[in-house]
């Protein structure tokens, strides 16, 4: 189950992760679906990667909190299903938004769509562990 506050490593589930693709699904993200399949093997190498970054796990889980802060919340303060693709655009415009107003990214040097593949990828890797979008069945009340 997924917490509205901070993650704590307790937060989640010890049971795999199920398909990215049927998390995009369950939560009505189908845009990206395609998106993400579009930049899948951006997302294959950002995934390796990630793994030997020292502080791979607090990139992920900043993640989180930009999803928490656009999830939908149900009346009892539970994460609920919502509408996937603008909450995952949201994230995407934020991640966006932190590397290029980043004091030392030089613009001429990374194009613009080097950027937006590397959002897309970042989410992409963040959906796949968990810690973006509800696991199909932790919404008990989903539509």
């Amino acid at each position: 189950m997924i917490s509205s506050t901070e993650p704590t490593g307790e937060d989640f589930p010890l049971t795999p992760p199920p398909p990215i693709e049927k998390k995009l699904i369950y939560n009505h993200a189908p845009r990206y679906l395609n998106i993400i399949n579009e930049y899948s093997e951006n997302y294959a190498r950002l995934d390796s990667v990630i793994k030997e970054f020292p502080d791979s796990e607090a990139i992920i889980q900043r993640l989180n909190k930009m999803f928490v802060n656009v999830a939908d919340v149900r009346d009892d303060g539970k994460l609920c299903v919502g509408n996937g693709d603008a909450q995952l655009k949201l994230i995407e415009n934020e991640i966006y938004n932190m590397i290029v107003n980043d004091a030392s990214f030089q613009a001429d040097e990374v194009p613009e769509e080097i950027i937006n593949q590397f959002c897309v990828a970042l989410i992409a890797v963040a959906v796949a562990k968990c810690r973006v979008l509800l696991r199909p069945g932790d919404d008990d009340a989903a539509a």
